[in-house]
């Protein structure tokens, strides 16, 4: 029998060989730990523009447009419903019936139908008037709106369609193709630009145009509202059937974007007016409840990035900062009106985003005012906040030229999205809910070959019944806490420094953590420091065994606390990693799970850990410090060190800034340290095949560590500090 280290990277290889000749079923992202579901067989299926609303009363089926016409897949099942064949072109669902309202060419026109979901009786509601669309569908489904043009384009120009739907049942009309378009130095224009150049030709065009509704029970024609502006991206609102949203159309620098007008042709309203030169704002869309307008807002275009509302009621205002990564080219929110959703984008794009090709999930956070104290005016002015992102899905291989448009599934549990990750077009589902095993490094196809099941569960045999053969570092025990000295301040009068974590930050020889080197640095005279951190513990864990809420029973004003965690936060939430591991977010989402003695405990996130320890620390008049994990051992097949916990560091800053606390990007900071050195230096530092380090690599790990320290404003702990403490130091 060959050896087990040849056999192994065999099969992997070939499962590797399988992956890439099939477009996988599920997979749970490697980067994100979030499960991701391909719901459609057929290549070229797509979901909806964002905001064209697609579900069926129930929830559990989504409209999407296939090779062959419109059809319903149900989310759950992955069942596909065809529904209309032929050259038929979406408007939406029925938001009260789940009627299917489309177009379809007639003679030389196009008219417009209803198919009762119920009965699937198809109505014809009216024959379109030449160069019109049908946008929208209001609220009781008593009337449509859509555009038109009332004079021919230009000869020879190819303007795009005035609707959010697509030209044809595929998610890119012919207009959104690349061209030869080149600048006058010769450069080919990018994508993005050349899309801006065919939206300013279609502006400048000037053609005369009229926003209009049809009723759908007789087919009556109505004009709203006429103008020589460019009007597109209608909307009904989503529950006052007489409320409806448009654009003006064009580079958004260029003109007012952003209105609403009632369908009689009052109350005509300008939702956004410009105060600088270069700002932006698009991508309307309303909230659930119709009481606000979302739009992406940029000041100025490019270089600040906000969520921005509108209160149609009150004209209240607010803005939601969003990080350049984090820009999306849509955004989205859910039916609570609690979390919103983007779809990312690629460096072409207005926000040249050098990381911004994820699916991302939002939670709002407001700014609130200090100390409880507001401004005389600060009803009358716009309510600032962030928007704190998860990355959700790995979007790298997907071409943004198909944009995502992402849409929360009714019940709040999915994101529904459109992709060409591995080549065609599908549709595809992400759980909000992180999964509950760790994230696999390939999506593996379904069915895989009966071969290769074999060769695997005999090396899963061969795993159980070899010692040590595949053995995880999960699997040594957890440390037992009765053996661990409780560390206590030595002088109950001077302020303490408290340290809370895992292995990493305290261990046993031949093993040793940051913690049991920093207290070198600082002088026993002026400040204790008091090292709480045990191994093997989470966030969970720590909190769980009640070692979290002794450290915060003996706080008192002006003390420290400084706290890493995260090691043993990315296991199973069961058994398997020993009911240690968190949820895999920084929300208020939990999960139970039974243990063995029959008792069920509640997880929470790893985000919702931190929070608690800072929020409970600082209410005893506590300072706290949030570090990153420190990195695991690892190089690439050149030598360089690799960084790791990229979304986690994210975790670990977002908590920060939600909850008053400082900062410290430790894992950067060793990282930096560890790229000034050779691959066989930084292997020194570790006493095992990669997370825990050695005497030497403690001392440098602490050394970074304190580096971050005094890097805080104000650098409060250097009054404490010894004389090594205060020597400059380069880790």
């Amino acid at each position: 029998m060959p050896p087990l280290r040849f056999i192994l990277p065999l099969a992997l290889a070939m499962t590797t060989h399988t992956a890439a000749a099939e477009v996988p079923r599920e997979w749970i992202d490697p980067a994100t730990g979030y499960r991701v579901v391909r719901l459609s067989d057929e290549p070229g299926t797509a979901s909806l523009y964002f905001h064209q609303w697609s579900f069926t009363p129930d929830g559990r089926s989504v409209v999407v447009t296939t090779p062959h016409g419109i059809a319903l897949l149900d989310h759950t099942t992955r069942a596909v419903d065809p529904l209309v064949s032929g050259d038929a072109r979406i408007i939406q669902l029925g938001r009260r019936t789940g009627d299917v309202f489309f177009t379809r060419p007639e003679g030389e026109g196009l008219a417009v139908f209803t198919l009762s979901l119920a009965t699937r009786a198809e109505r014809r509601i009216a024959l379109l008037p030449p160069r019109a669309t049908i946008s929208t569908v209001n609220a009781d489904e008593s009337l449509l709106a859509g555009t038109l043009t009332e004079s021919e384009p230009p000869a020879g120009e190819l303007f795009p369609p005035n609707s959010g739907a697509s030209v044809k049942n595929t998610p890119q009309g012919e207009w959104m193709q690349s061209t030869d378009d080149r600048a006058r130095d010769g450069r080919l224009f990018t994508f993005a630009e050349q899309k801006e150049r065919r939206l300013a030709r279609r502006l400048a065009a000037r053609l005369p145009m009229a926003l209009f509704t049809i009723s759908t029970a007789t087919g009556e024609l109505r004009i709203v509202h006429r103008a020589t502006d460019w009007l597109n991206h209608l909307q009904f609102s989503p529950v006052d059937p007489g409320q409806l949203m448009f654009c003006h159309e064009g580079p958004w620098h260029m003109v007012d974007r952003l209105w609403l007008v009632r369908t009689d042709g009052s109350a005509l309203t300008k939702v956004h007016a410009r105060t600088m030169n270069m700002e932006i704002a698009g991508h309307e869309f309303f909230s659930p409840d119709g009481r606000t307008v979302w739009y992406d807002l940029q000041t100025p275009r490019g270089e600040s990035f906000w969520l921005a509302s509108y209160d149609l009621a009150t004209g209240s205002r607010s803005r939601l900062h969003v990080e350049r990564n984090a820009w999306s080219v849509h955004y989205n929110v859910s039916a609570d009106g609690a979390r919103f959703s983007g779809d990312g984008g690629d460096a072409e794009m207005v926000a040249h985003a050098p990381d911004g090709k994820w699916l991302y999930l939002f939670r709002p956070e407001a700014i609130p005012d200090v100390a409880e104290l507001s401004a005389p005016d600060a009803a009358g002015l716009i309510r600032p906040g962030v928007l704190r992102a998860t990355r959700l899905v790995d979007m790298r291989a997907h071409d943004y030229r198909l944009e995502p448009n992402a849409m929360f599934t009714p019940d709040g549990k999915k994101l529904i999205f459109r992709g060409n990750l591995h080549g065609e077009v599908h549709v595809y589902a992400v759980d909000l809910a992180p999964a509950a095993q760790p994230p696999a490094r390939y999506p593996r196809p379904h069915p895989m070959p009966a071969f290769l099941r074999i060769l695997f569960a005999g090396l899963a045999f061969l795993a159980a019944t070899t010692p040590g053969l595949l053995a995880a570092e999960d699997e040594r025990p957890v440390v037992n806490d009765s053996g661990v000295p409780v560390e206590k301040p030595a002088a109950g009068t001077l302020p303490t420094l408290w340290i809370a974590g895992d292995s990493t930050v305290r261990s046993n020889d031949p093993m040793r953590g940051w913690g049991q080197d920093l207290p070198r640095f600082f002088d026993p005279a002026k400040i204790n420091v008091v090292n709480r951190a045990i191994g093997g513990r989470s966030t969970r864990t720590f909190y769980t065994e009640g070692k979290w809420q002794a450290i915060v029973d003996a706080l008192k004003p002006g003390d420290w606390v400084v706290i890493q965690f995260g090691h043993n936060d990315v296991g199973h939430l069961d058994a398997r990693s020993k009911f240690r591991g968190s949820l895999k977010s920084i929300g208020d989402e939990t999960e139970d799970v039974a243990k063995p003695d029959g008792t069920v405990e509640t997880v929470r996130s790893y985000g919702w850990y931190l929070k608690t320890f800072t929020r409970t620390a600082r209410a005893k008049g506590a300072n706290v410090v949030l570090c990153s994990p420190i990195p695991h051992k690892k190089f690439d097949d050149n030598g360089k060190f690799v960084r790791d916990w990229a979304q986690w560091r994210g975790w670990v800053e977002a908590c920060a800034r939600a909850e008053g606390a400082a900062y410290i990007d430790l894992a950067e900071l060793v990282s930096r340290g560890y790229d000034r050195l050779t691959q066989a230096e930084v292997e020194a530092f570790f006493a095992d095949k990669g997370t825990h380090t050695n005497a030497a690599g403690s001392l440098f790990n602490a050394r970074a560590l304190l580096a971050g320290l005094r890097a805080l404003p104000g650098a409060p702990l250097d009054a404490h500090l010894s004389a090594e403490g205060l020597a400059p130091t380069n880790p």
